[in-house]
């Protein structure tokens, strides 16, 4: 087939005739065009940058030594508990708010690999682990067991600074450190400012969630071949919860994405500003990972 097609090409150069190949039409027997179809877009992972091995991008950062630092900004959740403090409250006992140093599991297995790959190759784990850390620079060196960065794990700011998300898994997103618009009581425009910087379009995506709960070891992380771990972005997207038949036939199954189930609705006891006939999407975000 490949020496036919290359024959095609070769005879249309060299006449110098631009236009679709002619085939026979199978009604008439006459030539015909074959239609010309859209080929579908190759996307391929973009690959690490800066962060490297760390698929995180960090984007308008502030100036270098400015206070609070853009790590300081990212740790800082009690700044959104005063309006929100429902999600505040179910966020402390989420596995996002021990995702960091301030968890002893994580932090004995990534100070061992530090000590064996060295602190920079330890931004593979940062990227999603330690983004406050990540935005300083902090996990290039040692890591004070006081440093409040180092406790803060996956932080409001994380989650609603995300402006654009990747399915690649690492940390494929691009996170920006700009200062977020805040409300004014009384400001119905300043109000409105602050929902819109604090979700960006990624924020309800799957693709958000699995930009960290997708990981691989490659070169980069100091393995020499691929090696696939913890993905559970691909077993959703074969799943009918996304529209897909293709493993299983599951009808009458609603369309789901991650917060759907991880996210569902409960009461907001505490008042938080944005609790809807009194109920918030659960910033417990329970899963496997809920008994730490």
């Amino acid at each position: 087939i490949a020496a036919v097609v290359l024959v095609l090409a070769a005879a249309a150069g060299a006449s110098g005739d631009a236009s679709p190949l002619a085939f026979a039409s199978p009604a008439s027997g006459s030539p015909g065009v074959r239609p010309t179809a859209a080929l579908p877009q190759v996307v391929l992972p973009q690959g690490p940058g800066a962060l490297a091995p760390s698929f995180a991008r960090f984007t308008e950062a502030p100036p270098a030594g400015a206070r609070p630092s853009a790590g300081d900004g990212l740790a800082d959740v009690e700044g959104c508990a005063g309006c929100h403090a429902d999600a505040a409250d179910q966020w402390r006992t989420s596995a996002h708010a021990f995702a960091s140093f301030n968890n002893p599991v994580y932090r004995a297995s990534v100070d061992r690999y530090r000590d064996e790959v060295g602190p920079k190759a330890s931004r593979f784990c940062g990227g999603c682990h330690d983004p406050s850390l990540m935005a300083d620079g902090a996990m290039d060196g040692p890591v004070a067991p006081e440093d409040p960065r180092a406790h803060a794990g996956v932080t409001c700011l994380t989650c609603h600074g995300i402006t654009a998300a990747r399915p690649d898994g690492n940390g494929s997103f691009d996170l920006s450190l700009a200062p977020k618009a805040m409300p004014r009581e009384g400001d119905a425009a300043s109000v409105v400012a602050h929902k819109r910087a604090m979700a960006p379009a990624p924020l309800r995506s799957a693709d958000l969630c699995g930009s960290c709960h997708r990981v691989f070891l490659d070169a980069g992380s100091g393995n020499p071949h691929f090696l696939p771990g913890q993905d559970d972005l691909l077993p959703w997207a074969r799943s009918a919860y996304a529209g897909s038949h293709g493993e299983r036939v599951d009808p009458g199954v609603p369309l789901q994405q991650c917060r759907d189930c991880h996210m569902a609705k409960e009461p907001a006891p505490l008042g938080d500003v944005a609790a809807k006939e009194g109920r918030i999407a659960s910033h417990r975000f329970l899963g496997g990972h809920t008994y730490l």
